[in-house]
């Protein structure tokens, strides 16, 4: 699932700087929706996999926080991306990342 959220969000943030129109523009966050949905139920599952059961409720806690964590980095980190190259450029290097962690979880499934 989490795989094809990034396949999603891949589309996704690459649309954006070739969005021409409002319409256009819409297809991005309703994919971007699309791979939030899958991914955050999945990580849940993840965590209940893997953590003892008298302990979900403090691992659920730090999905959100990291959750938080990324929001508020997100500016931090591309701040300088969009003051240097606009914000077109947030959304390319983006989808830059987001195809790397595609094929590097596709490549990783493959063996």
């Amino acid at each position: 699932m989490a795989r094809i959220a990034f396949l999603l969000w891949t589309i996704g943030f690459a649309v954006v700087p070739v969005a021409n129109s409002p319409v256009v523009a819409i297809a991005p966050v309703v994919l971007f929706g699309l791979g939030q949905g899958l991914v955050f139920p999945t990580a849940m599952l993840w965590v209940e996999e893997l953590v003892p059961a008298s302990r979900k409720g403090q691992f659920s806690s730090y999905i959100a926080m990291f959750g938080y964590v990324g929001q508020f980095l997100s500016p931090v980190v591309f701040g300088p991306v969009a003051a240097g190259f606009g914000v077109v450029a947030v959304f390319g290097v983006t989808a830059g990342v987001v195809a790397t962690l595609f094929v590097g979880t596709t490549i990783k499934n493959i063996r």
